[in-house]
């Protein structure tokens, strides 16, 4: 499970409260189950934005698609987004 975290803002820089970000599925397009936590806590998408823009959710491993729409901006569509864990090597020595 990966966790991501990102922002919207306008085209002056300013962020965008209350924005709609719906997670969907790279391959098919249907809504993604997102969680709050790197645990089994379900979180409701799409989500909304918070005073500072921001927005953010764990998904399992996968390409997944961000719709993102609000009052006064065209929707958006942000497309394969590649969620997946980096396992730190282990240097491993032979005998």
């Amino acid at each position: 499970m990966q966790h991501f975290i990102d922002h919207i803002l306008d085209v002056y820089g300013a962020p965008i409260e209350s924005a709609t970000v719906q997670v969907n599925l790279n391959s098919d397009g249907s809504a993604a189950t997102i969680y709050s936590d790197n645990s089994s806590t379900t979180k409701t998408n799409p989500l909304t934005t918070d005073t500072l823009g921001q927005f953010d959710f764990y998904a399992a491993d996968g390409r997944y698609d961000l719709v993102i729409s609000a009052t006064g901006i065209t929707t958006r569509t942000i497309s394969d987004i590649l969620l997946e864990d980096q396992v730190e090597g282990t240097n491993v020595q032979a005998d």
